[in-house]
């Protein structure tokens, strides 16, 4: 990853790591090259691949999706092992929902106690409990998927959430780290764009604005199969060239707001050299059309 070198620790992962004395055996057997840096910044342990929601744009919501959880015994071990190697930052997350799990506050405890900086990503969508506020307090990052400030549209697309209790979430989780006199999480945003969202993304960027985000990412969202009884997320690729148009304004508005407001703001992958290369196209084969003119009868 460049600068910032990452290992991703999976439950497909984990089980061969911790069947070896260590990490540092796994790296001497040739089987870990990934964590084989002497500069290794970050890992990702994903705790568990179930998730509460079922966005319709997400694969947990395909019929054939199953879920699974890391084991305790190899996120606690594996743990032990990152403190060993002094890696700095440890982030909970992967394709589920960590804060599912009813042991979780035990785990990030667990990761929060060896010292490590924790990020994590997280849908916020449930009320959280006391103990999970304390918790959550004391992290560097948090991470939260939000594409809309429609709440209509955020229900009808994530399917089981309420942009209310995303927002009071966050409100509390920073109160309470004034209460503990640590430094507040950072939030960021993880925001697809589809057809239905994308044309209200300056509305989306001032309410990352007023509720404090720090950064924000935007992903192009690429179609999994059709979700039965849902209203299912529209690529913009679906869209005509002049909507996908307005879409490449829409969001270059939107990341202006948030560039102005001093956040931090990407477009992941090709969503916006993709947009450009679809208009471009369009442009040059209108203009390669000839020119046919009728003459007016005489």
């Amino acid at each position: 990853m460049g600068d910032s070198p990452s290992a991703t620790l999976s439950r497909e992962l984990l089980p061969q790591a911790l069947s070896l004395p260590s990490l540092a055996a796994l790296m001497d057997s040739g089987a870990g090259d990934a964590l084989a840096s002497t500069w290794l910044l970050h890992a990702a342990i994903e705790f568990t691949s179930r998730c509460n929601l079922r966005c319709v744009y997400c694969a947990v919501s395909q019929p054939d999706y199953v879920g699974s959880d890391l084991a305790p015994e190899y996120a606690f071990a594996v743990v032990q092992d990152l403190a060993k190697l002094g890696m700095p930052t440890v982030a909970l997350n992967g394709h589920g929902e960590t804060l599912l799990r009813d042991d979780w506050v035990a785990f990030a405890r667990n990761v929060l106690d060896a010292g490590f900086q924790v990020h994590i990503t997280s849908n916020l969508s449930r009320h959280l409990q006391d103990e999970e506020l304390g918790v959550l307090a004391r992290f560097h990052t948090i991470r939260v998927s939000v594409d809309t400030a429609d709440p209509g549209l955020l229900r009808r697309m994530r399917r089981r959430v309420d942009l209310g209790t995303i927002l009071a979430n966050i409100l509390r989780i920073r109160a309470r780290s004034r209460l503990l006199g640590t430094t507040p999480p950072r939030f960021a945003a993880s925001c697809g764009i589809y057809a239905q969202n994308s044309r209200l993304l300056s509305e989306l960027a001032h309410l990352f604005q007023e509720a404090g985000f720090v950064k924000v990412d935007f992903w192009n969202y690429v179609p999994y199969a059709t979700v039965p009884t849902a209203e299912n997320a529209l690529p913009v690729s679906a869209l005509s060239i002049a909507e996908q148009t307005e879409v490449l304004q829409s969001v270059l508005r939107a990341m202006e707001i948030l560039h102005r407001a001093g956040i931090e703001v990407t477009a992941a992958g090709d969503l916006l050299d993709a947009l450009a290369s679809r208009i471009e196209a369009a442009s040059c084969r209108s203009e390669a059309q000839p020119d046919v003119r009728r003459d007016s009868a005489p």
